[in-house]
């Protein structure tokens, strides 16, 4: 059980495995088989611990982020990156994690300007070289919605959403029929409905 809950909640926080360090994980580790103790005693210290290094790496993803995407990318060099990168290894280092970043960036940023292209009819084979304009325009579409995601990410709430999630988590693995619902949830009928999100 403890092991269980102990890897969703990664899977839970950074479900692409883009936030965390390997040492992250090798940290949180003294926490792997204590979680069920933790539970019956009413401690939170494993999302404690958890939740001030996810605070942490959100910022520091952030500001990379914003960073990345303030110069064009170099889309004549060929590079391949996972997109969705579900129970794929953290990143060893700052520097990895850095060029996971550049990649998955890029990669957003290449799919939306050909949806762009597309749907202006400039799709020509055989065209060579890059629109800088709709370049441009595809990072500022990947750097809003970014900026969104880490708004929520490090909104007023954003402990209070984290630990319903971890609840969720530790009550999902005993009765993957029954959830947690946090003090300032909407009714149970708005939960069923998926009103509320």
């Amino acid at each position: 059980y403890s092991a269980a809950v102990w890897k969703q909640l990664f899977q839970t926080l950074d479900p692409n495995s883009n936030l965390f360090l390997q040492g992250d994980i090798n940290k949180l580790a003294v926490y792997k088989n204590q979680v069920d103790d933790e539970v019956n005693a009413g401690s939170t210290a494993f999302f404690e611990a958890t939740y001030a290094i996810y605070s942490q790496r959100v910022t520091e993803a952030e500001a990379l982020c914003m960073k990345i995407l303030q110069q064009p990318f170099d889309v004549q060099k060929k590079e391949t990156v996972m997109a969705w990168r579900k129970d794929q290894p953290f990143p060893a280092s700052e520097a990895a994690r850095e060029d996971l970043w550049r990649k998955l960036l890029k990669y957003y940023t290449l799919r939306h300007y050909m949806e762009m292209e597309k749907a202006a009819g400039n799709t020509v084979k055989g065209k060579k070289g890059v629109d800088a304009a709709l370049e441009a325009k595809a990072r500022e579409k990947v750097r809003n919605w970014y900026a969104e995601y880490f708004r929520k990410a490090t909104g007023k709430n954003a402990a209070n959403d984290k630990f319903a999630q971890y609840m969720e988590v530790a009550v999902a693995e005993i009765d993957q029929h029954t959830a947690y619902t946090a003090p300032e949830d909407k009714t149970f009928n708005d939960m069923l409905t998926k009103k509320y999100c």
